[in-house]
Order: structure tokens, then C-alpha cells, then sequence
């Protein structure tokens, strides 16, 4: 019997990069901001941002872990947190709270059209 040896041709995948910008709303910035023990506003303010920056931080590395580990067999995808805004003033953030829709869901369509002066 002959000794074949079998050489596989090593398959490259494509890699396929999503890049996330974070659009913290005014509400969310003022619950981080309310949880914080910081006496000074300028102090509550830095804490209420630096968690914030953290908290999205981990989910966005979390939301990669995932999608890493996804087996398409010709895709290798990576998710990348590119831009954080944080919107630390209710007029700031009008173009979001102008779209609330029942009072806790934002007409996303609506809100996609208003973004692009942060791109």
C-alpha cells in the first residue's frame, strides 16, 4: 500500500468588520449620572461618563466575543466600537427624545435620518 499523504489547502477566510457608533441618549447618561456618590457636579459628571464608557466598553467586547465566535466557514467577523457620543444635556439630545414613541420606544427609522452629522 502506498503512504499518500493528503495536503489541504488552507482556507482564508474573509474578514468582515462591523464598526459600532454608541448613541447615549440623554436618559441614560442621567441615570449613570443620578448612581454616581460624587459630591460636584463636574465630579458626577466625569463618573457618570467614565461608567458609562466602561459599561458600553464590555458590551460592545461582549456582542465581539460572540460574533467571533460564529462558524460561517468563509466570514470572520469582528465588532468594533468606533465612536461613543454621549449626550450629557437634554437639548444635546432632542433629535433622540423628539422620536420617542410612547414614551419609551425611539422610531429608529425616524432616528437613523437624523445621525448623519455624527458620521
Amino acid at each position: 500500500m502506498q503512504n499518500r499523504h493528503h495536503y489541504h489547502k488552507r482556507h482564508s477566510r474573509q474578514q468582515m468588520n462591523v464598526e459600532v457608533l454608541a448613541v447615549i441618549d440623554y436618559g441614560i447618561y442621567k441615570r449613570w449620572y443620578d448612581l454616581s456618590s460624587r459630591r460636584t457636579h463636574a465630579d458626577k459628571q466625569a463618573n457618570a461618563i467614565d461608567d458609562i464608557k466602561y459599561y458600553f466598553t464590555q458590551i460592545y467586547n461582549d456582542i465581539d466575543t460572540r460574533f467571533s465566535g460564529i462558524d460561517s466557514g468563509d466570514y470572520k467577523y469582528n465588532v468594533f466600537l468606533s465612536a461613543l457620543h454621549i449626550h450629557t444635556t437634554h437639548s444635546s439630545a432632542s433629535f433622540v427624545e423628539d422620536l420617542v414613541m410612547g414614551g419609551k420606544y425611539v422610531d429608529s427609522d425616524a432616528l437613523l435620518g437624523e445621525l448623519h452629522y455624527l458620521v
